[in-house]
């Protein structure tokens, strides 16, 4: 678990944006309203992981039709930096963390 004390629920919905909500880890469970952001184009897989040592939940997102796989790295207070994004071969169609 990341600094921000909030697990992310994530869904990718094809060919369209990515769809975040999020709970905060307390006694009473409550959802946040749902955000989308944006990544690349054809966004089929998502992971969560912190991918720049900040101690912050990032999100690396699987783009198959633009051919590449966009971070957005974690604010830390539910919201995403603007994506980068990164070659990934012809039509990635998996991330993971581990």
């Amino acid at each position: 678990m990341a600094k921000s004390g909030f697990v992310y629920q994530v869904a990718v919905l094809w060919l369209q944006t990515l769809v975040l909500a999020g709970c905060a880890l307390t006694q009473n469970v409550s959802f946040i309203a749902r955000r989308d952001f944006v990544a690349g184009v054809g966004p089929v897989s998502v992971a969560v992981g912190d991918f720049n040592g900040d101690g912050r939940q990032d999100l690396a997102v699987a783009n198959a039709n633009s051919n590449n796989v966009s971070v957005l790295l974690g604010n830390g207070d539910r919201t995403f930096q603007v994506a980068v994004n990164f070659g990934a071969g012809v039509h990635p169609f998996s991330v993971a963390v581990g």
